[in-house]
This record gives structure tokens, C-alpha cells and sequence, in this order.
């Protein structure tokens, strides 16, 4: 795996899932649906 997908991957897992704030709110997928999107996009053969 490339260095800077694992940094990204490690970075994004570390990041809160959902923020609130005066201007509203944002949520992000669950990690392993998005590493799932990934994988799919990557090696479309493996899914």
C-alpha cells in the first residue's frame, strides 16, 4: 500500500466522525465503508 493512502487511512480513522457547530453539522461514512469504496475502485476484480 502506498505510503501516503496509509497516512491518509490512519488520519481519516483518527478524525471524530461527526462535528457540530454554529453553522451546522457534518458526518463522514464509517471507516470500513469507505475503505470498501476504495478497494472496489482499486481492484474492481477483488469485489
Amino acid at each position: 500500500m502506498p505510503d501516503d493512502l496509509e497516512q491518509s487511512i490512519q488520519e481519516n480513522a483518527q478524525q471524530p466522525a461527526k462535528a457540530t457547530g454554529d453553522s451546522g453539522s457534518v458526518e463522514q461514512h464509517p471507516v470500513v465503508s469507505r475503505l470498501s469504496t476504495m478497494v472496489s475502485s482499486l481492484c474492481p476484480a477483488v469485489v
